[in-house]
């Protein structure tokens, strides 16, 4: 599982790589583990948009089951994102959703 970056080039021809997003594996009873995405909001794009866009183009065991929205990404202080922060969290809502 990894990360989506965007890049953009601004004026200056310098490429810019924001992380923009990350899915991870959160253990699940029924299938083991399933994907869950955590995207910073860019927008007003839904979690049941995102998973619908990623339904028609992705395959099935590849599509996010939640979608959960944050202001950024924890990162390590070198800039690595904070993975295992990120399961907990989805962790977090799976279990008060339930």
């Amino acid at each position: 599982m990894g990360a989506a970056e965007r890049l953009t080039v601004p004026a200056g021809g310098a490429v810019v790589v924001d992380d923009v997003g990350i899915v991870v594996g959160v253990a699940d009873e029924e299938w083991g583990e399933v994907v869950s995405a955590i995207v910073v909001r860019n927008g007003e794009c839904s979690a049941e948009e995102l998973i619908e866009f990623a339904r028609v183009h992705l395959s099935g065991p590849k599509t996010p089951k939640v979608v959960i929205f944050v202001d950024e990404l924890p990162k390590t202080g070198s800039g690595k994102v904070l993975k295992r922060k990120l399961r907990d969290r989805v962790d977090l809502h799976i279990q008060s959703e339930v």
